[in-house]
């Protein structure tokens, strides 16, 4: 008889793999920012299981980001660069802070397949698993190939596969920035709004992908 299952995170921990929240969580806070302060300091919500936490990243303090980063243009000056020093600013920083994210799953995935090396299936999950069943797996590592020695469905990508490893919010929240760059008023700052939309673009980045 064919049947679907579904394979979630509490699979990986099952055999010992490093792949919580709490593990991408570690190798996150051990990135710097490009101003040198723990990639977390953004992130005030999380979670214990991966669902909520991804949610929790739409909470991601684009307001504060913004409060702390934006660089306001100095006129007084000859030089364009002393104009425009905030928007190169804030692309290298954001540049950082979205590698330091997808590093640190990269990172945690990576070390989470060698340790499969290392197990061997439990005869009870051999016998869960029939070849004919179909199997979507929600983990990025490759337990049910390297284990049992079948395919299934990566639903969010694969690291050993090279597919895109998809990851982040499904429901944006409301942020200030969004609104000042939206009003109609006369009071725009073009060195200003560029930063705004740097950070803006990064923010709406961290939703989820999804395939189709």
């Amino acid at each position: 008889m064919e049947r679907l299952l579904i394979i979630g995170n509490g699979f990986d921990e099952r055999y010992g793999l490093n792949t919580s929240v709490g593990n991408y969580r570690e190798i996150l806070m051990s990135k710097q920012t490009y101003d040198g302060f723990c990639s977390l300091n953004y992130f005030e919500s999380y979670s214990v299981d991966w669902c909520n936490f991804e949610e929790s990243l739409s909470e991601f303090c684009v307001d504060d980001f913004a409060l702390d980063n934006i660089k306001y243009p100095n006129y007084s000056s000859d030089h364009e660069s002393d104009r425009d020093y905030g928007i190169t600013y804030n692309q290298t920083a954001i540049e950082v802070l979205k590698k330091n994210i997808m590093d640190s799953l990269t990172e945690m995935v990576y070390n989470a397949n060698l340790l499969l090396s290392e197990r061997h299936a439990y005869l009870e999950d051999i016998r869960l698993i029939d070849s004919a069943d179909y199997i979507i797996n929600f983990n990025y590592t490759s337990t049910i190939e390297r284990l049992f020695g079948r395919s299934c469905y990566h639903i969010h990508g694969c690291l050993e596969e090279g597919t895109k490893l998809i990851f982040g919010y499904k429901n944006s929240v409301e942020c200030s920035i969004r609104h000042e760059l939206n009003d109609s008023l006369d009071n725009h700052d073009y060195y200003v709004d560029e930063q705004k939309k740097e950070i803006l673009d990064f923010y709406d980045n961290l939703k989820k992908d999804y395939q189709k």
